[in-house]
């Protein structure tokens, strides 16, 4: 390359510390703090403390050798070169010490090359000529970086409007000779070949006291008043003593476990920057910028910053000497998932619901469960409200799943009917941002069955079964254990003649929720009372007739009535004992009498049957013997008409009645021992005889019937002649 002219940049910038004194070691590590690269021994070096925060913007463009000097206020602080457009090279001086001759990006020109991590520079591996990029305020094509402690760092783009990256020297410069009390001559320039250009912008920030706590960053150990040390949010993971490395300090003030070689001013890690947004964690009050400030996260208290402000605690907090937080504790940061990256450093968002559990039904120690479905959570807690206040629920008694997404409940029962329950949904990870569900209720199905009373009836009776129900969701159905699907339903249980017999009938109601209920009612079914009928006719035409009912002796009974009227009337007062074995209706008139038993209490008159006490064959006369006239030599006949009459003996009377004999067959009688008696050839003297018949049965006992007594008259024969004169005639 050839060297026309040199076009100078020449910027002038006074800088005043507001407070510097050479023998002040604010850390105590033997080390001032005017060359102590970390001034509060947290492990970050004080030039990383300070995020940038411009007070001073100075433009500048520079064409074919224009010189443009700028001027700034006095003020310690970072310096920042960002350049929006330029040529291949730039050269810089500080306070007259030249920092690189050429900052040389085009490959084959002299200088001192600026190259990727990858080795290549521009226009090499891919990477355009930064002479074809252009950049803009907010996103500069090239930028060179200054500290108080004269730290120098050179960033690129590769490709316009990327990002910047770590750009290295192949020969880095040494320390910046950077004067922190005074005035600082900086000059930029170009050697320039052809059409050479650059534009861009110059920006200087004060010291830093993010907190406003007024303790500078670079000698707080608590920068952001989060209650987290600054060492922990170093990120290089030493150990520390309340906030301050443990170890030896080099001679450049930086603990030497932070430094792959101690005394040479970097240290062996990268400064934690969480969210990646250039700004390290411990001047963030939200390092991963998931919404839920540091404190908060690192305590696991969604109150630690209880006003949400980023600091501990509420407001401003007081603070010690060294800028820790008096009422903060500083514990080690919390790690809700275990996953060994702090809270405060692993972005997350708030868990979501997108689906709420809904109410549900149950049947009486019946299973159901509660759903929930969420985003972004791995906790679950699912709550009971008592009434007033909501408790957290663990697996015991009816819950289960009480920390899962589905809550289960188990053999509910009646008392935990109208049961109200709510799932808070977190994030182990993220304190802020807990989600609770609504409101759902727990029902319990529950219909009553009711099978009616029980009933008793007798043996071979019917009984009508009526089953009710209530509770539980209307629109019952019905199931009996004979089979049958009415709510009512008739049954004839079969008895036992020996015994009562209880038979039980179920049935089983079911609700439009298909939760069910059953009831049992009981049929007594009642022996019906037996016996055995005999009979005795009646004699002689007497009440002497008799009835006798012959009965077990029932185990389930005590008494025992009968009735021989069809039930008019039973029994001839008090019951009868059931064990006395038989009773007898006795001065019964022959003729048909309808019979039932009962048991003592009146139950289960039974029906024995009609019977008839019949009698002797009883001796009547129909028609009695009529008296006789005849004439004298004629026979006489006398009849009597009797029913049930086998025996027969006519008799006379001579003597007008008073005395009667009997009489035989002879000459003068014949049929004296039938119905028909003949008395043969009447003779006079008979006349006036009174006759009458003993009627008797020959297969009873009973006394013998006397018919009435019939007159026999004899007329003497006459014979009538012409002489008016009247002869009897008499037999010989």
């Amino acid at each position: 390359m050839t060297f026309k002219n040199q076009l100078i940049l020449l910027v002038i910038f006074s800088f005043l510390i507001c407070s510097s004194s050479y023998s002040q070691d604010t850390d105590g590590d033997g080390i001032g703090d005017e060359v102590d690269l970390d001034n509060d021994n947290d492990g970050i070096l004080d030039w990383e403390e300070c995020p940038f925060i411009p007070l001073v913007t100075q433009a500048f463009t520079s064409t074919n050798g224009t010189t443009v000097t700028n001027t700034a206020t006095n003020g310690r602080g970072k310096l920042y070169i960002d350049f929006i457009s330029i040529d291949n090279s730039f050269n810089l001086t500080i306070n007259g010490a030249d920092i690189a001759t050429e900052f040389q990006f085009q490959p084959g020109a002299p200088g001192n090359f600026a190259r990727f991590d990858t080795g290549f520079t521009y226009g090499q591996g891919g990477v355009p000529q930064l002479w074809s990029m252009t950049g803009s305020i907010e996103t500069p094509v090239l930028r060179v970086t200054i500290d108080s402690d004269g730290h120098l760092e050179l960033y690129g783009v590769q490709s316009s409007g990327g990002p910047l990256v770590n750009l290295t020297l192949d020969t880095p410069p040494s320390t910046v000779p950077w004067n922190p009390s005074g005035a600082n001559t900086i000059s930029i320039g170009q050697f320039i070949t052809g059409p050479t250009n650059m534009n861009g912008i110059l920006r200087f920030s004060e010291e830093c006291d993010t907190d406003g706590d007024g303790i500078l960053n670079r000698f707080d150990l608590d920068s952001d008043n989060d209650g987290i040390y600054d060492a922990v949010e170093a990120n290089h993971t030493q150990t520390h003593t309340n906030g301050v490395v443990n170890g030896a300090v080099g001679t450049d003030g930086v603990p030497n476990t932070v430094q792959a070689n101690p005394n040479d001013g970097t240290v062996n890690y990268t400064v934690g920057d969480s969210d990646n947004d250039g700004n390290i964690d411990s001047v963030e009050l939200d390092a991963d910028a998931d919404g839920c400030n540091d404190s908060d996260e690192a305590y696991n208290d969604i109150n630690a910053d209880s006003d949400d402000n980023g600091m501990y605690g509420s407001g401003t907090p007081s603070v010690n000497t060294d800028g820790t937080v008096v009422a903060a504790t500083y514990p080690t940061p919390a790690d809700g998932d275990s996953n060994t990256i702090y809270d405060y450093k692993e972005a997350n968002v708030a868990p979501a619901i997108t689906v709420q559990p809904t109410d549900t039904n149950t049947c009486l120690n019946g299973d159901t469960s509660f759903s929930v479905t969420a985003s972004d959570t791995d906790t679950y807690q699912w709550q009971l409200f008592n009434g007033s206040t909501w408790d957290d629920l663990t697996d015991t008694g009816i819950h289960s799943g009480t920390s899962t997404a589905t809550l289960t409940i188990t053999n509910a029962q009646l008392t935990d009917n109208g049961n109200q329950y709510r799932v808070q949904v977190l994030h182990t990870a993220y304190v802020c941002g807990g989600k609770t569900s609504n409101t759902v209720t727990l029902t319990v199905d529950q219909p009553v069955a009711n099978a009616g009373v029980n009933q008793q009836i007798c043996d071979g009776e019917a009984a009508t079964l009526t089953a009710t129900a209530t509770g539980g969701a209307p629109g019952y159905t019905y199931l009996w254990s004979t089979g049958e699907t009415t709510p009512s339903i008739t049954v004839t249980p079969p008895g036992n003649p020996n015994m009562d017999v209880n038979v039980d009938y179920t049935v089983t109601v079911t609700d439009q929720n298909g939760c069910q209920d059953t009831d049992t009612v009981r049929v007594k079914v009642e022996s019906n009372p037996t016996a055995t009928v005999s009979t005795t006719d009646t004699t002689c035409d007497l009440d002497n007739g008799e009835i006798t009912f012959t009965f077990p002796d029932h185990p389930n009974r005590t008494g025992i009535s009968f009735s021989i009227d069809d039930q008019g009337r039973y029994g001839t007062g008090a019951f009868l004992n059931d064990n006395s074995g038989s009773t007898t209706y006795s001065g019964l008139a022959a003729g048909t009498y309808i019979l039932w038993v009962r048991w003592g209490n009146g139950e289960c008159p039974t029906y024995l049957g009609t019977y008839t006490i019949g009698g002797d064959p009883l001796v009547t006369i129909n028609s009695q013997p009529l008296d006789q006239t005849v004439l004298e030599g004629a026979n006489a006949v006398f009849e009597v008409d009797a029913s049930n009459a086998d025996t027969f003996q006519w008799q006379v009377s001579t003597d007008g009645g008073s005395t009667y004999g009997d009489i035989f067959d002879g000459t003068d009688y014949s049929g004296t021992q039938t119905a028909t008696l003949t008395v043969n050839n009447t003779e006079h003297p008979q006349n006036g005889y009174l006759y009458r018949a003993i009627l008797s049965n020959s297969t009873t006992s009973c006394a013998p019937v006397t018919s009435n007594a019939a007159l026999l008259t004899i007329n003497v024969r006459t014979v009538i002649t012409n002489r008016r004169i009247t002869y009897r005639v008499q037999k010989n």
